[in-house]
């Protein structure tokens, strides 16, 4: 796995979660995605906003450091400009290929112990 960065959104006391569903598994997981040669952890997230999201963040305090199989940095990010749509071709579940399917979700922060959420740790965090 290569060093990955992302962003926490919330709005009053719900998260912005990418529900994927693949291969008949469903589990979340945060916007982001892999830090690029030459890419900040920083620049990483606030680009992998931009490119899943349609949104410009600013990146506020550092939630987690969490290193297995690489680097995973995710970042609390305040929305800037844009409206929150996946972008770039990632599917909101209508036509899902051996990509599967993603579908953008807000969950209750009291919902996140129950689900499978990726990285594990970011359940009790959130």
């Amino acid at each position: 796995m290569r060093n990955r960065s992302g962003v926490v959104i919330r709005q009053n006391d719900t998260v912005l979660l990418i529900k994927r569903i693949r291969e008949n598994r469903v589990y979340y997981v945060l916007p982001g995605g892999g830090v690029k040669w030459g890419e900040s952890f920083e620049q990483a997230a606030i680009r992998e906003a931009w490119e899943e999201l349609g949104i410009l963040v600013e990146l506020n305090d550092q939630i987690v450091r969490i290193e297995y199989e690489g680097i995973q940095i995710y970042y609390e990010a305040s929305i800037l400009s844009g409206n929150i749509k996946l972008e770039n071709g990632i599917l909101d579940g209508s036509d899902a290929n051996e990509r599967g399917a993603y579908v953008l979700v807000w969950k209750k922060r009291s919902e996140l112990s129950q689900l499978q959420l990726y990285p594990e740790e970011m359940r009790t965090l959130l």
